[in-house]
């Protein structure tokens, strides 16, 4: 049985399900973004992009710009993208690994109330448990931790924007027309 099924003691707390339900929130836009990022630094119009970056998981997303960073330092030799942006990306790709391994703890394991102002989660995987209670297994947030990790997401997402917006948009507007002219011309 669920944790939190347990018992009415062990039900969260409206404020214990807002403070996830905020990083969810968050989240979702740290997953929007890196997209976004990924179709900047590779040069490809956004909506085009989507068509491969929506089937990513984040994990592979993150990877991928990772990759594309590589490419423009060794290949490119900082010519297109200067090294500051390529090391500011880098940061905000590991930014997000971290918010990502945060919103997968709260989205996988089974939470119960720990105490009005925390939250016990619990992965439930079946393998016996060690004698420490400080497993990879075991999680606690106060309401605390989860407002900060949520503050975290939320200052991400706003440097993200800011970065996006520090590299040129490669517009579908001018493809079309380009594309156009070509298919045309055959």
């Amino acid at each position: 049985m669920p944790s939190n099924h347990s018992s009415s003691e062990a039900e969260l707390t409206d404020q214990q399900f807002l403070a996830m339900g905020k990083l969810f929130v968050e989240w979702s836009n740290v997953e929007f973004m890196l997209g976004t990022l990924l179709s900047r630094i590779v040069f490809v119009p956004e909506i085009l992009a989507r068509t491969y970056t929506d089937q990513l998981s984040a994990t592979r997303l993150e990877q991928a710009i990772k990759n594309a960073v590589d490419l423009h330092k060794r290949r490119f030799s900082y010519s297109v993208i200067s090294r500051d942006k390529l090391d500011q990306l880098e940061r905000l790709v590991n930014d997000a690994s971290v918010v990502r391994r945060t919103r997968n703890k709260l989205a996988h394991y089974c939470w119960s109330r720990h105490s009005d102002n925390a939250i016990a989660g619990f992965k439930l995987s079946g393998r016996q448990a060690p004698n420490s209670s400080q497993t990879r297994d075991y999680q606690e947030y106060t309401l605390e931790q989860l407002k900060t990790e949520y503050e975290r997401a939320y200052t991400l997402v706003e440097g993200m924007i800011a970065f996006a917006i520090s590299l040129p948009e490669n517009e579908e507007e001018r493809h079309k027309l380009d594309f156009s002219e070509v298919i045309q011309s055959h």
